[in-house]
Order: structure tokens, then C-alpha cells, then sequence
């Protein structure tokens, strides 16, 4: 939710820095805020399933696991909708056609995985910092994990939006910062044997 508040309404504010009113495809916002509604429901469902009398931390867990396979198609089924079977939804009219160079795939994937990779140690450092710096500046550790780690974590993504509202492509904004929030979502039910729940 900070993601989608805080990067939403960065590049909101950016795009009207320049301009009083600004166009966006409404299918696409629409499509984009629909997969973010199930993923909330597919976090808060276990939540609710723990308040409910005499159920295990066992049953939470499996209902997680199924909210969890659950967004996983959905956002599967997402993809090859934006993808594939109705791009057309999801392009700029607005936008200028502009040809740049292009990677060949080979080169593409190796570049891809160098970069997971690299992030994958990064992120294994950084959550293995996070008790020594609560401790030493006193930060309680909620604050860490819901505030700072999000806008550190994606930081890349927050310019990105900002930077494609600033120039007028809302619509590449809005489908980066929702789509910020709902990968966020994504991979928090990856998450294996830890419970999907508030």
C-alpha cells in the first residue's frame, strides 16, 4: 500500500507540475486496478480466516497457500491478457513512436540474469542489516520493514513512474506503480511456509 500510495502520487504530482489536466487509458488503469483489488483480497482472506474460531495456524497456512496459487494465475493470466489477447488496451495512442536499438535475446537473458542475480545478493544483505540497524539508530523494526525497505527496494521503479508521468506517459506510470504494488503482493505470497496474512 505505501508503494502504491507513495509512487501513484509522486507521479501524479509530477505530471501536473507540467500540465493542468492529463490523459490516461482508462481500460488499462482499470484492468491494472482489478488485479490489484484480488491481490489485496488474496492478503487479507488468510487474516480473516485466522479470526475465525478454533482454526489452526495449519488451516491459515494452507488457505494461504491457495490465495498464493491463486494470485499466481491470475497474475499469469494478466500478463498474456496485457501481453497478447488485448494489447491493444494497453497501448499509448498519445505516444510518439520511437525506434531505439535493441539487444539481441542471448545477450538480453544473460543481462537479465546478471541483474537478478546481483539483486538476489543485495536483498540477502540488506534484510540481513535490518536488526543491526534498528539497534544501533533505534528504529523499531515495523518501520523498517513497511516504510524505508519499500522505497529503498524499489526505488528504480518509483524514477521510472515519476520520470514516464513527468514526460506525459501516464499511462506507462500508472502500469508501473500499480503494477509495483501488485508484484509486491506477488512475491510476498512466493514467500514459501510463511503465512499470507496481516
Amino acid at each position: 500500500l505505501s508503494n502504491l500510495l507513495l509512487v501513484l502520487g509522486m507521479a501524479i504530482c509530477a505530471s501536473g507540475l507540467l500540465r493542468k489536466t492529463q490523459q490516461f487509458n482508462a481500460h488499462g488503469a482499470a484492468a491494472n486496478m482489478t488485479c490489484q483489488a484480488v491481490a489485496s483480497i488474496s492478503v487479507c482472506l488468510p487474516t480473516m480466516f485466522r479470526g475465525v474460531v478454533n482454526s489452526t495456524d495449519y488451516q491459515v497456512l494452507m488457505i494461504s497457500r491457495v490465495c498464493s496459487i491463486f494470485l499466481m494465475a491470475v497474475y499469469g493470466l494478466f500478463l498474456f491478457f496485457q501481453l497478447k489477447t488485448h494489447s491493444d488496451l494497453f497501448t499509448d495512442d498519445n505516444q510518439e513512436d520511437e525506434q531505439e536499438g535493441q539487444l539481441a535475446p542471448s545477450i538480453s537473458v544473460v543481462l537479465l540474469f546478471l541483474c537478478t542475480m546481483t539483486v538476489a545478493v543485495c536483498s540477502g544483505a540488506l534484510v540481513d542489516s535490518i536488526e543491526d540497524v534498528s539497534t544501533v539508530y533505534g528504529l523499531p523494526q515495523a518501520f523498517i520493514g513497511v516504510i524505508l525497505l519499500p522505497i529503498v527496494g524499489n526505488a528504480a521503479e518509483h524514477a521510472t513512474a515519476v520520470t514516464c508521468a513527468y514526460k506525459g506517459m501516464m499511462d506507462l506510470a500508472l502500469g508501473v506503480a500499480v503494477g509495483l504494488d501488485t508484484d509486491c503482493a506477488l512475491r510476498g505470497a512466493l514467500r514459501g511456509n510463511v503465512r499470507l496474512d496481516l
